[in-house]
């Protein structure tokens, strides 16, 4: 793999634990040449789109380096289902993040949620975040995937499993956001999460070293 002026592309990380969930890389689920790279050693952001080859390094997210080993909340990069160069950024105590322009610009989720069980920008254990998407909901189409966010809401004092469908929203400041659950499961803090594709607000969590937790809708 080469950089856009000929190099090599850097080092990303350096996965030598064996309970490692970093996802630093994704691919736009659009254009199928498309990859989205983060730098865990630099805090710098890259996009592929011929396919692998040439990476072309894009805004970063304030120069923020995020271990690529963090048992209580690994940094996840994200790719949104129908959206052409759309990623959210999970990055553990230092907040969730979104592109729409393949990186170029981005933007931060407000303070309305507070990311994590201590400030943001505060490198200290007992934050997760994830963010992850899952099947529209009723009526909207394709393009406009639910938004799963698990993070700990102003005044809370645990975290809760939050879902908008405002993906389509310019701004992430217009989002409204519904808590699905309050974190009832004391001690486990999931690493991974995932909504399902096929049917509405059902979601998955990994629970470390406790299994798989799932939810979905009451009928």
């Amino acid at each position: 793999c080469k950089t856009a002026d000929g190099a090599d592309l850097p080092f990303v990380a350096v996965i030598d634990h064996p309970f490692n969930f970093a996802q630093f890389v994704a691919a736009d689920r659009v254009e199928g040449d498309t990859f989205y790279l983060y730098n865990t050693w630099s805090g710098t952001f890259w996009v592929s789109r011929d396919g692998g080859a040439i990476w072309a390094r894009k805004k970063d997210f304030g120069g923020i380096k995020v271990p690529d080993y963090d048992s209580f909340s690994p940094c996840s990069i994200q790719a949104a289902p129908g959206r052409a160069g759309e990623v959210w950024a999970a990055m553990s105590g230092y907040g969730i993040r979104r592109t729409r322009d393949f990186g170029d610009t981005w933007e931060t989720l407000p303070g309305v949620v507070r990311i994590g069980a201590n400030p943001a920008r505060e490198p200290a254990n007992g934050r997760p975040c994830a963010v992850s998407f899952g099947a529209p909901a009723p009526g909207r189409p394709a393009n406009e995937p639910t938004v799963y966010v698990f993070a700990e809401l102003q005044g809370d004092d645990t975290h809760s499993l939050l879902r908008s469908g405002d993906i389509a929203r310019e701004n992430l400041s217009d989002f409204t956001w519904e808590r699905v659950q309050k974190w009832e499961f004391d001690g486990i803090r999931p690493t991974l999460l995932q909504g399902s594709r096929q049917e509405y607000g059902r979601v998955f969590m990994e629970g470390s070293c406790h299994g798989v937790i799932y939810g979905e809708p009451a009928p």
